[in-house]
């Protein structure tokens, strides 16, 4: 039997089995689930809200109403009153710019005008520090964040950087804005996680693809191919099923969100670039790119991690010849980073910033979450690559090793 002969079969064998059938109808379901009925009703933390801005705006000039009533009559106390009244007027400018852009239909005007009404919260919150007067949306405030003047400025400035781009744009839609295009939409995916449910996606797609060869085991002995060739086979078979499953699933949910908010190809995706111990005292902390880089990186991070998970699945498959042993070791692998991660951990123990088992999780370090979390600026792109392809070259050395020991069967 040659190589293609043993591809094609094994092909079939996966493609037949009922794990494999059942995976891609989940699959299936949850993309359609999550692009009809979750994706639009995301509520993000700046809406394009009339309403919200007017009640802002009101509050605001009340007390810049009540500073001029005390000009005159209490000049003492309007003194007092002065420097929060100029801060006031400075927020109402920026108040009246919004409303009328939203009024006017024009969102990059209404993303130039709420990007200096952010700086002038920041400012206050961050820098000046009074944040009795001022706070960040009440989401982070919420019961069990702690020290919400840190994510709050965080988000503050990603917002900031993504609003500097679209205002000087021409066109800009209310979708942009408010972070609902499909490439936004995968973003933000990525960055909570999605990253490392495809990985534990593919660990339980293929983590029997050693193990159920023993119940043909008579008739694969006698396949004139070598333990590296079955084992090559095996893994290209499922890298391909796996993509297949993926990209399939990824296209309906992306081009349904793309079809109602647009795909977002040339929307600036905003990229976390320091620590926020160190860099976030500045205001130039994040940069942006295009949500089409953006989606070709996580692409090809996506295709690296799942090679290197494909070949550790069959090491620890032709090693223990069981298949729970995969699944127990392909899934430690994603979830163990949680027995140690900390804020900022790698900004006091720096070794822990440079774990493989830290660069799994591509979508958080392609926006640059993953410094955020650990308090370091060691997960880029390039950094993940190389991290991602020299673990695999370490399992390529341990599965060569195994395979070529004395009378090793893979099957028997």
């Amino acid at each position: 039997m040659t190589f293609r002969a043993y591809f094609s079969l094994q092909w079939q064998r996966l493609w037949h089995a009922p794990k494999t059938i059942a995976l891609t109808v989940i699959a299936l379901v949850a993309s359609l689930f999550f692009a009809i009925h979750v994706a639009p009703q995301f509520v993000p933390t700046q809406a394009v809200d009339s309403a919200a801005i007017q009640t802002s705006k009101q509050k605001h000039m009340l007390y810049i109403d009540h500073y001029k009533e005390n000009v005159t009559t209490k000049p003492m106390y309007a003194a007092l009153m002065s420097g929060p009244a100029k801060t006031y007027e400075a927020f109402v400018k920026q108040e009246n710019a919004s409303l009328q852009a939203i009024k006017a239909g024009d969102f990059a005007k209404y993303a130039g005008a709420q990007q200096k009404w952010l700086a002038l919260l920041d400012q206050e919150i961050w820098v000046i520090g009074d944040d009795r007067s001022y706070s960040y949306p009440p989401v982070y405030y919420a019961d069990g964040v702690d020290f919400p003047k840190i994510p709050g400025h965080y988000w503050n400035n990603e917002t900031q950087a993504r609003f500097k781009v679209l205002a000087t744009r021409k066109h800009v839609s209310k979708a942009e804005v408010e972070t609902r295009t499909a490439t936004q939409t995968l973003q933000r995916g990525l960055t909570s996680g999605l990253a490392l449910f495809l990985l534990a996606f593919l660990v339980l797609l293929g983590n029997d693809v050693i193990s159920r060869d023993h119940r043909h085991h008579t008739v694969l002995a006698a396949i004139p191919l070598t333990a590296g060739q079955a084992l090559m086979a095996k893994a290209l078979v499922l890298l391909a099923s796996y993509l297949l499953i993926v990209l399939s699933c990824g296209l309906i949910c992306f081009g349904i969100i793309a079809a109602r908010d647009g795909t977002g190809w040339q929307t600036p995706l905003a990229i976390f670039t320091g620590t926020h111990t160190v860099s976030m005292r500045t205001s130039n902390i994040f940069t942006t790119m295009p949500g089409w880089q953006f989606t070709l990186e996580a692409l090809v991070l996506l295709v690296v991690a799942a090679w290197l998970f494909i070949r550790l699945i069959e090491l620890l498959g032709a090693f223990s010849r069981s298949e729970y042993v995969a699944l127990a070791g392909g899934l430690g692998l994603l979830v163990i980073e949680q027995a140690y991660w900390q804020q900022d951990i790698g900004a006091i123990h720096h070794w822990l910033a440079w774990l493989p088992t830290g660069f799994f999780d591509f979508g958080a370090i392609l926006s640059g979450y993953q410094n955020f979390r650990y308090g370091t600026e060691n997960f880029t792109f390039g950094t993940a690559l190389l991290m991602l392809v020299a673990c695999w070259l370490v399992v390529e050395v341990l599965l060569f090793a195994l395979t070529h020991r004395k009378n090793y069967q893979l099957v028997r």
